[in-house]
């Protein structure tokens, strides 16, 4: 069924596509499922980053995988200045990790819902006009906080109180 509607798709294409088509292995299209936030990332001794902590339908704005190592980088710092000898400062790195990361996170998803039902619309040449029509910088300026983003030590700076109870608990 569907070497038939890429055989039409592509008819106008070179034959050597038409031989590629016919004996590829064909993919049947499925729906993507989105995972749902995890209300929490993290308990004493585990935490999860990436995709197993925020999921989110792929490839509509192109950063899953940058997330995911933003989050190790993000996680790898909040463990360097927390003690991490006792499970009380592992859980507050933890905790520090995600009470950072949360937001962005969030933010990321909520914009690629958008992106999928916007690219998925029915009506092309609606959505192509909002395109041509959308002001250059409106779309350089969403790109930037896309892209441009990196954690400062600052972001993670230890509580001193937190530092204290920690250390005396060990």
């Amino acid at each position: 069924m569907y070497r038939g509607v890429l055989a039409k798709e592509f008819a106008s294409y070179h034959p050597d596509l038409h031989k590629i088509l016919r004996n590829a292995d064909i993919a049947l299209p499925t729906e993507g499922v989105e995972v749902p936030i995890m209300t929490r990332w993290s308990n004493r001794r585990a935490v999860l980053i990436g995709e197993a902590a925020h999921g989110a339908i792929p490839c509509f704005l192109g950063q899953d995988s940058s997330l995911c190592v933003e989050d190790a980088a993000l996680l790898a710092t909040s463990l360097v200045d927390v003690p991490i000898f006792t499970d009380s400062g592992f859980e507050y790195a933890f905790k520090l990790y995600e009470s950072v990361r949360r937001d962005r996170v969030e933010k990321y998803i909520r914009h690629s819902r958008r992106a999928r039902k916007f690219t998925a619309s029915p009506h092309v040449a609606v959505r192509n006009s909002i395109l041509r029509a959308t002001p250059s910088f409106a779309i350089n300026r969403f790109h930037r906080w896309l892209s441009n983003w990196s954690y400062s030590a600052q972001q993670l700076e230890v509580d001193p109180k937190v530092r204290a109870q920690i250390a005396y608990r060990m």
